[in-house]
C-alpha cells in the first residue's frame, strides 16, 4: 500500500478557480487543457449530473458520491444548487510529485483547501453581469427569471474565501489563459519560465 504524502510533502500549487456561474471557468480551464506542453493538470470533479459538452466530469448518482465521500475518496466536496461535487484524492499525489493542479471548485471549500494544501492560490473569475446574461443564456440550462435571480445575487467574500487574484474574463478567452499561465509563472505555451 502506497503511503499517503503528508501536509510537508505537498510542494505542487493548487490553483482553485472560482466565481459566480456564466463567467467562463470551465471554458477557461478547458482552454489551459488545450495548451499544449502545459504543466499543469486539470483536475475533472466528480459531479452529481450528467455529462454536458462543455464541462467534461465525472458523473455520478446521489449515492455513489456519498458512498465515495464516505470512503474518504475526496480531497474537496461540497454541495451547491441541489448537485453535490468533489475533487478526487489524486490530487494530494500529484502535488506530491510538484505538479501544479487546477480545478473549478465552490467559494465555501476556500478556507477547507487553505488549512489542507499549504500552497493554495485561489482566482476568481468576473464579467460584467451583461456577459454573464448573454452567456447563461446560450447554456440552456436555466429560464430567464431563474437567470436574473442568479444576477442579483452577490456573495461578500470573507477573509477566509477572499481571493488572492481577480481575473477578467470579459475579453477573448486566450487572453484570459495567457494572462493566468503568467501569474503562474508559466509562458503562453504552459511550460514555466526559466525566471519563475
Amino acid at each position: 500500500m502506497t503511503p499517503q504524502p503528508s501536509l510537508h510533502d505537498l510542494n505542487g500549487l493548487l490553483v482553485l478557480v472560482v466565481g459566480a456561474s456564466g463567467t467562463g471557468k470551465d471554458t477557461l480551464l478547458r482552454e489551459i487543457e488545450r495548451s499544449r506542453g502545459s504543466s499543469i493538470s486539470v483536475i475533472r470533479r466528480v459531479i452529481t449530473r450528467p455529462v454536458e459538452p462543455n464541462e467534461p466530469h465525472i458523473p455520478v448518482t446521489a449515492e455513489e458520491f456519498e458512498a465515495m465521500e464516505r470512503s474518504g475518496d475526496f480531497s474537496l466536496s461540497w454541495r451547491a444548487h441541489g448537485m453535490c461535487y468533489g475533487i478526487g484524492r489524486e490530487v494530494k499525489m500529484r502535488l506530491a510529485l510538484g505538479d501544479t493542479c487546477i480545478a473549478s471548485v465552490s467559494r465555501t471549500v476556500i478556507a477547507v483547501a487553505r488549512f489542507s494544501f499549504p500552497r493554495t492560490l485561489v482566482v476568481e473569475v468576473t464579467v460584467p453581469d451583461s456577459v454573464r446574461e448573454k452567456r447563461l443564456l446560450a447554456r440552456g440550462r436555466e429560464e430567464l427569471g431563474d437567470i436574473q435571480q442568479r444576477l442579483q445575487r452577490r456573495i461578500e467574500a470573507s477573509a477566509d474565501t477572499r481571493a488572492d487574484i481577480v481575473l477578467d474574463n470579459s475579453g477573448p478567452i486566450e487572453v484570459a489563459v495567457e494572462t493566468l499561465l503568467k501569474v503562474l509563472g508559466l509562458g503562453a505555451s504552459g511550460r514555466h519560465n526559466k525566471s519563475a
